[in-house]
């Protein structure tokens, strides 16, 4: 019984990697079907805004991915036992998992020069939501754990906040259907830094338990 409890607990924590994998290809496989689209001067948000000729494959993928990552967040649960800086990190990546499936399905973006509207808006506070939850989890992670994971959690933090304020600074110029030329490379950076995290952090879980 035990046996079969310690490998649901893995398979839920592996469903973070999973969702990660699922974000970046989808994002990849998009980015290259959208003819014209850059990855460096483009954010990810173009890839399914209202109007995108992407919007179609992303949405779904993407509404995966966040399931695979409320899957994830209780595999984190369920390794807490009694840890309460553990327990956090799983109701943070509970909240970024429901912020997404909002996101993606409710309030994407307007396509560049498009009119503002309550929806746009939406986009941005909630995108700046799904920061916070992300930030969150990773400072509780650095100020919680010892060794390498510390470690990569202060990188983390580092990587989230310098590229991600780059990004919310372009924000105006894609309103307004200006050129925003590393806008796309800088989210990049931020996002997937922040999933190399979780994937290390993943393997710290399962390791632990060993």
């Amino acid at each position: 019984m035990a046996d079969s409890g310690e490998k649901a607990r893995v398979y839920l924590l592996l469903c973070g990697i999973v969702g990660s994998l699922l974000y970046f290809g989808t994002d990849l496989f998009a980015g290259l079907r959208y003819e014209g689209y850059s990855f460096t001067s483009q954010a990810i948000s173009e890839l399914f805004a209202i109007g995108a000729p992407t919007s179609g494959l992303v949405v779904p993928i993407y509404t995966l991915s966040s399931l695979l990552n409320l899957a994830f967040a209780l595999g984190v649960w369920r390794s807490a036992d009694q840890s309460r800086p553990l327990r956090l990190i799983a109701f943070m990546i509970v909240g970024n998992a429901v912020n997404g499936l909002v996101l993606w399905n409710v309030f994407p973006m307007h396509m560049r020069g498009a009119e503002a509207t309550l929806t746009g808006s939406m986009h941005v506070l909630l995108a700046g939501v799904g920061v916070v939850f992300v930030l969150v989890s990773v400072c509780v992670a650095a100020l919680t754990s010892r060794g390498r994971l510390r470690l990569y959690s202060m990188a983390a933090i580092l990587i989230l906040l310098v590229p991600g304020a780059l990004v919310f600074l372009y924000i105006p110029g894609m309103v307004l259907g200006e050129p925003t030329p590393w806008v796309g490379l800088t989210e990049r950076i931020s996002t997937y830094g922040y999933y190399l995290w979780q994937t290390y952090f993943i393997v710290h879980l399962i390791k632990a338990k060993k």
